[in-house]
């Protein structure tokens, strides 16, 4: 199973990764980066705002089992790493 370098996204819709240490326009570009490069991938992401909502989760988990990574929904630093090509690990 991969590192959760990640806080888990609360299920409201918030942006919670780094939670503690960073600010929230980073959470919120995060998940907007991810929904993007989903989206250009050809999966449906719902609107992209920032929010980890419930149709990004899906698109993820899809993702995930597609890239043969643990299918969780979650977002990861593998995953991260997969969809944005960045390590979280290293930079923060």
């Amino acid at each position: 199973m991969a590192e959760d370098c990640l806080s888990h996204l609360d299920s409201g819709g918030q942006a919670n990764a780094f939670a503690s240490t960073r600010p929230l326009n980073l959470q919120l570009n995060l998940v907007r980066a991810i929904a993007r490069q989903l989206r250009k991938k050809g999966y449906r992401v719902g609107e992209i705002n920032g929010y980890y909502q419930p149709e990004l989760r899906d698109s993820i988990a899809a993702f995930q089992r597609r890239s043969k990574l643990g299918a969780t929904g979650d977002l990861d630093c593998e995953t991260v790493h997969v969809i944005l090509g960045i390590d979280l690990k290293e930079r923060w």
